[in-house]
């Protein structure tokens, strides 16, 4: 069963701006916490990954992934627009500046990529994909829908 947020993982939120409520929206896509007292996603978080009388590492953790997902995002649309703009002028100069900063977007955040598209689509949703050294699969990282 899970617990409220507790009064350290509110401050360290707090100390972020970010609301108890806007922890949960992120954490479960709702308004019910489903986590532990220390603000970490897994309600088994306090006494398995760390002891009640300990600091979770987990929080900072959490919360360093949520700020290199926004970057991701935001980075991503910048992307996105380049790939865009290339497609509406048919420059090749801009064509090639679309796929440089893809490139370099996809170097950053997705490492095991080991290739990148801009135009192939994901169960008819279209974005940025990769396949990566871990299976054969084309995953969508960078979806234009949910930007």
């Amino acid at each position: 069963m899970s617990a409220a947020i507790g009064a350290p993982a509110r401050a360290l939120l707090r100390d972020h701006e970010i609301s108890t409520a806007e922890w949960t929206r992120i954490q479960f896509g709702g308004d019910e916490w489903f986590g532990d007292a220390c603000g970490c996603s897994d309600d088994r978080c306090i006494g398995y990954h760390h002891q009640a009388n300990e600091a979770c590492g987990c929080l900072p953790a959490l919360l360093s992934n949520y700020y290199r997902d926004q970057a991701a995002l935001a980075d991503g649309r910048r992307v996105w627009t380049a790939h865009l703009r290339a497609i509406e002028t048919g420059a090749p100069e801009d064509r090639e500046a679309a796929d440089r900063k893809a490139s370099l977007w996809i170097e950053h955040y997705y490492r095991a990529a080991i290739t990148w598209s801009l135009t192939e689509t994901v169960e008819g949703r279209q974005g940025i994909t990769v396949t990566n050294l871990f299976n054969d699969r084309t995953w969508l990282v960078w979806d234009e829908a949910a930007a």
